[in-house]
């Protein structure tokens, strides 16, 4: 229901373009794998000092780990690493990755991060440096829309009927259509 919620943002055009870590699963999306990207497992050296410092991911359990919406699809990915997961224990729970990443640097527990965003903190450390990282990929999202076409369409029609409609005097493309030159 959260992924859905989540992927719906694009379908509602709250966004014209974004950038996901899923492939896009509807009609009206059009994703492209741009890069695949590594992440690790992060803590803040306060974290360490109080819980000390885990020896692989099957030491950690849901409760030392903050959270991606949505949880259930977080704990299999997790489980699928070796932690012991499961989606009613996340402590900590966000949807925005830097609050997650916040809350890591703050101590209060350990995160999943982009290697590329960990390495710029001095407020976190890699767990498990000698693990291989997680795949991550990253798809550039860009909706299908109507209203470019519409937009189009308009200015088209304005201009060829010889209409003042803003559009036809601003927009640089409109130009090309109008009969009269």
């Amino acid at each position: 229901e959260a992924r859905v919620r989540q992927i719906g943002e694009r379908h509602r055009r709250e966004a014209d373009i974004a950038i996901r870590h899923v492939q896009p699963s509807t009609d009206d999306l059009v994703g492209k794998l741009i890069c695949e990207s590594s992440a690790q497992f992060y803590a803040a050296p306060s974290w360490i000092a109080r819980h000390g410092r885990p020896e692989s991911p099957a030491d950690l359990t849901s409760s030392d780990l903050i959270a991606y919406e949505d949880v259930e699809i977080f704990a299999e990915y997790m489980r699928g690493a070796g932690v012991r997961a499961a989606a009613d224990d996340f402590r900590l729970v966000s949807e925005n990755s830097v609050v997650v990443w916040e809350m890591v640097q703050r101590g209060l527990g350990v995160g999943v991060m982009l290697n590329e965003i960990a390495v710029r903190s001095t407020n976190a450390v890699a767990l498990f440096p000698d693990l291989a990282p997680i795949k991550v990929p990253v798809w550039l999202e860009q909706g299908l829309g109507v209203l470019p076409f519409i937009y189009l369409g308009a200015g088209v029609l304005f201009a060829a009927t010889g209409c003042g409609f803003i559009i036809c005097r601003y927009d640089p493309f409109v130009p090309i259509f109008r009969l009269g030159g």
